[in-house]
């Protein structure tokens, strides 16, 4: 997901989720995703967390989907936060920018 498309149904995803030292695939991760705004408080319009689910027979993938619903405003930069806990001690947070936008022809 390069933008957020408002209006829009997407996607997101987790690609090959390891452990970083034995670099086993983490398959049963407790993965979320939040959509903040720049002051940390979570987008309206969704009910957050977002649990992105194990894809089956996959190495450490996960995907979810975000409700068009999620309000949105145009040329406004979001932040998408990205939480998984594998137990043990493996946890992983990562928070990058997006910047909405509506569909282009």
């Amino acid at each position: 997901m390069d933008v957020l498309l408002i209006g829009n149904d997407q996607t997101i995803k987790v690609l090959g989720l390891q452990d970083e030292i034995s670099g086993d695939y983490l398959n049963t991760a407790a993965v979320t995703a939040h959509l903040k705004n720049k002051d940390g408080t979570d987008v309206d319009g969704e009910n957050w967390p977002v649990d992105l689910q194990y894809v089956e027979d996959s190495n450490g993938n996960y995907i979810g989907n975000l409700d068009d619903a999620i309000d949105l405003k145009p040329c406004k930069t979001y932040f998408v936060e990205i939480r998984a806990d594998a137990g043990g001690g493996l946890k992983a947070l990562w928070r990058f920018p997006r910047f909405a936008q509506y569909r282009q022809p």
